[in-house]
């Protein structure tokens, strides 16, 4: 019903221009409609036309910008804030726009300054204090990360993101690679816990942030934690072992791979990483016999004949491994380049 009424609101928008080709506000509104039906190529167009009447019209540049944004144009959407901040530097609408663009260019510097004008107009935004604090841990500014989401939970201290995210940046200021928690990042955790039920999603959703912040060590507790919760999961089971085989603790996650694989005994990504456990264990016979598992239902896997190629290698099978490399190589040649690029790199 809501699409229903927007659509009707589209054509009063297209009756007015019609009598009246100039007005912007039509144009405008007319644009901002386009956006949310997600017809973002049309709403350009309209929003291009108000702009033609009106250079300098800050409300066409920023609704441009958010539908340059949903046509994934970040870069294009980044000169129309910037057109509409030209005419207008303390628009706010536009600083927010222009910011989120910026941070999803990976621009985390210019990100930072422009969510930092944005307080200095907004000071109690609570969502550019988060956006601000997580472009500081994409720079690895982890201390004024800190001090930022604590300025944020002192507005809102119900904002458990917030709590999630402060509780990895002060892990992250500890950097000891170690799988102790810290304490005072332990206190946030469990604030998150206080805001939302313990569940296996919660204990999932710290250990994700904890490896985004390279704290894999401190993921592995919270992942066992989820396990330990609810031991039906292979997904539980597989972050875990994931997470074990990144701090090279081998013998462990190749326990937690076999018990994922006894949920879902075919999975490949489950036997590709249980056989690169075996692998860097040196058991290159063990990690055969988990590619050829991946064969036997996907016998046109080329990661897996890519992967079976380098273990027959390592046993001296060169025969053998010059097959699987040439079969590898028939399927998909530019994923077997990619992986041979990544042996080369390692």
């Amino acid at each position: 019903m809501r699409f229903k009424h927007v659509r009707e609101a589209i054509q009063c928008f297209d009756d007015v221009i019609k009598k009246q080709p100039q007005s912007i506000e039509a144009l405008v509104n007319k644009g901002k409609a386009l956006h949310f039906l997600q017809r973002d190529d049309e709403a350009i167009v309209v929003l291009d036309q108000a702009i033609s009447i009106k250079p300098d019209s800050v409300v066409a540049y920023c609704n441009k910008g958010r539908a340059l944004e949903a046509t994934s144009q970040p870069h294009l959407a980044v000169e129309a804030y910037n057109k509409a901040l030209e005419t207008d530097p303390f628009d706010l609408e536009a600083v927010i726009g222009l910011g989120y663009c910026l941070f999803s260019m990976c621009q985390y510097d210019e990100a930072v300054d422009t969510f930092e004008k944005g307080l200095n107009l907004s000071p109690n935004d609570t969502d550019l204090m988060f956006m601000k604090a997580a472009a500081l841990v994409n720079l690895e500014d982890f201390e004024n990360a800190v001090t930022t989401y604590k300025q944020l939970l002192e507005k809102d201290e119900t904002n458990a993101s917030a709590w999630l995210q402060l509780g990895v940046s002060i892990q992250a200021t500890k950097n000891d690679g170690g799988d102790v928690v810290d304490d005072e990042a332990k206190r946030c955790f469990d604030k998150v816990f206080d805001l939302k039920p313990k569940s296996v999603e919660v204990l999932t959703e710290i250990g994700q942030a904890l490896i985004t912040g390279n704290q894999v060590g401190q993921a592995v507790v919270y992942y066992k934690e989820a396990v330990e919760l609810d031991p039906s999961r292979v997904e539980s089971y597989q972050n875990l072992a994931d997470a074990l085989l990144m701090v090279a603790q081998y013998k462990e996650a190749i326990s937690y791979y076999s018990k994922a694989l006894e949920i879902e005994p075919t999975k490949i990504d489950l036997l590709h990483n249980q056989g690169q456990a075996y692998s860097l264990l040196g058991d290159y016979e063990e990690a055969l016999k988990c590619y050829k598992k991946v064969l036997v239902d996907h016998p046109k896997d080329a990661s897996s004949l890519f992967l079976m190629s380098r273990a027959l290698d390592v046993l001296g099978r060169e025969e053998e491994s010059q097959q699987a490399l040439e079969d590898a190589k028939a399927i998909d040649p530019e994923l077997v380049d990619d992986m041979q690029n990544v042996d080369g790199n390692e």
